[in-house]
């Protein structure tokens, strides 16, 4: 684990990063970008656990667990710093002020990245599902058509997000799972964020060979689903090849 710092003007703010593994392929996962939206902070967490009691044999898995410490200190989107949002900032600027210097460094960190996965909280009512621009890139088309998740929804494509300046600034492979949860303004709300999430985390890479529930999904349409809502807490990050099971474990193990 690394840890780096963000430095502007006597203020500062960190993240930490923990790589597994070595070689091709290269995942990165990063949470957090939203400080209040803590159910993707957990899963990181728990993904950290799992990769240190079981590193991939083959490939690299990079965690960002929390890239905007100072708001998730703060239990809000925003910086405390400079009141940006930090996905909306994407590349950065080295020059800016303290979120633009943290979207840089952001941006340099995962750079490396085959698959970029951004964790984020779809709130309380929602329903998990991936956010990607998969009409413009055959990558992340063949992304999103192998994660199992029931729905699949195609961005609008707003510039300054990581996951839309990944994919068409380096053809990366990336998009945001949004997880079921909701934003918090205090700390006592987190231990029911927890409770909420638990299915959800053991569907998404924590619990690799549980079994395939269902159809694939139909991406061609803005929207698609498979007719079973059991897979929403069941085969949140599993992915297929044709008609057969392709498990994380394809990429690591």
């Amino acid at each position: 684990m690394k840890t780096i710092t963000i430095e502007e003007y006597g203020v500062n703010t960190q993240y930490d990063v923990y790589t597994f593994g070595s070689g091709e392929p290269h995942i990165t996962f990063t949470a957090g970008i939203h400080g209040n939206e803590v159910s993707g902070i957990y899963v990181a967490q728990r993904l950290i656990g799992h990769f240190i009691k079981n590193p991939p044999v083959k490939g690299t898995v990079k965690i960002i667990p929390t890239v905007n410490a100072a708001a998730m200190r703060c239990m809000q989107r925003r910086s405390p710093f400079d009141a940006v949002d930090l996905n909306r900032v994407f590349p950065g600027n080295e020059s800016g002020s303290i979120s633009h210097k943290l979207a840089a460094s952001i941006y340099s960190e995962t750079a490396d990245a085959d698959i970029l996965v951004d964790l984020h909280c779809c709130g309380q009512h929602g329903l998990p599902y991936i956010l990607s621009v998969y009409s413009e890139s055959a990558k992340v088309r063949n992304l999103v058509s192998r994660i199992t998740m029931p729905i699949a929804v195609h961005s609008e494509g707003l510039g300054g997000q990581l996951f839309t300046e990944s994919c068409r600034k380096r053809a990366q492979a990336a998009c945001i799972i949004e997880i079921l949860g909701w934003p918090v303004t205090r700390w006592t709300d987190i231990k029911q964020i927890v409770g909420s999430s638990v299915h959800t985390v053991k569907g998404f890479c924590i619990y690799f060979k549980a079994e395939f529930m269902g159809n694939s999904r139909n991406v061609h349409g803005c929207i698609g689903r498979t007719a079973d809502s059991s897979m929403y807490h069941n085969s949140v990050l599993k992915a297929l090849h044709g008609n057969n099971i392709l498990c994380l474990d394809t990429f690591f193990y």
